[in-house]
């Protein structure tokens, strides 16, 4: 909720309930939790130096091995997880789809929390082009969720900042690559073969990711299926997550 792009939303309300709590000193007392070094300096820039434990979200654990995957050639099954927010930038993704020559199947599963920003998306969907067709589900049950990862190609989500990114980790642990934003923690993904992370100022690496995942055989997106499961699993295995939030808590530190 400190990242920029947070605080440009509703700015006019933010701003003064920061300005508040800097002045009142209340935040003094405060031990901040962060969940990646970015957002240490997130808290640093709208707090100051303060006390500040860093320990990443806990997520749920990946899968054991990869489930059947049905590939159709040609074809971009992809799969959209989040609120119908301006921060989540699905209208922006909406915009850029006009722009793929393949096939292209997007499932949008989340609230809809801006009634005319999504107003706004629908017209954008009606001008796609033939080839591409847009599914919205709304907000599913967490098995469901991990369902539709596991039958897309590819988790798609252009974010304009997470702090940690749960659908991204929840892609990745279903063995599905995504394609996102670089204003996440998931960096350097296309070196593990588990997805890409881009520039929002790069919409035509999108739109080639997008054409990529819809031209890859069933035997060299089983690569990229490998690689997302396999990140995901290390980043289980290098966190001692028990460990670390029971010393958050609990430790006399932090009483």
């Amino acid at each position: 909720m400190l990242k920029p792009s947070a605080l440009q939303q509703k700015a006019w309300k933010k701003k003064p309930l920061l300005w508040l709590l800097h002045i009142s000193g209340m935040t003094k007392h405060v031990i901040f939790h962060a969940t990646s070094h970015e957002e240490v300096q997130e808290i640093e820039t709208a707090f100051g130096n303060r006390s500040i434990n860093v320990i990443s979200n806990v997520p749920s654990m990946p899968d054991s091995d990869l489930s059947n995957h049905i590939r159709i050639p040609g074809t971009a099954r992809l799969c959209f997880v989040g609120r119908v927010h301006p921060i989540k930038n699905l209208l922006w993704l909406l915009e850029l789809m006009k722009r793929v020559a393949s096939t292209c199947h997007l499932t949008v599963v989340g609230p809809m929390e801006d009634e005319s920003y999504w107003q706004a998306c629908i017209r954008t969907i009606k001008e796609l082009p033939k080839n591409v067709s847009v599914e919205f589900v709304g907000v599913q049950v967490e098995d469901v969720v991990r369902q539709h990862l596991a039958e897309s190609d590819a988790l798609i989500l252009p974010t304009l900042g997470e702090n940690f990114g749960h659908a991204i980790f929840e892609s990745l642990a279903a063995g599905t690559p995504v394609i996102i934003s670089d204003q996440t923690i998931w960096r350097n993904l296309t070196t593990r073969n588990a997805g890409w992370d881009l520039s929002l100022d790069d919409g035509e690496g999108f739109v080639n990711a997008i054409e990529e995942v819809a031209h890859m055989t069933s035997e060299s997106h089983h690569v990229w299926r490998a690689g997302a499961l396999r990140t995901a699993q290390m980043f289980v295995d290098e966190n001692d997550f028990h460990t670390l939030y029971q010393t958050m808590f609990f430790h006399d530190s932090a009483l």
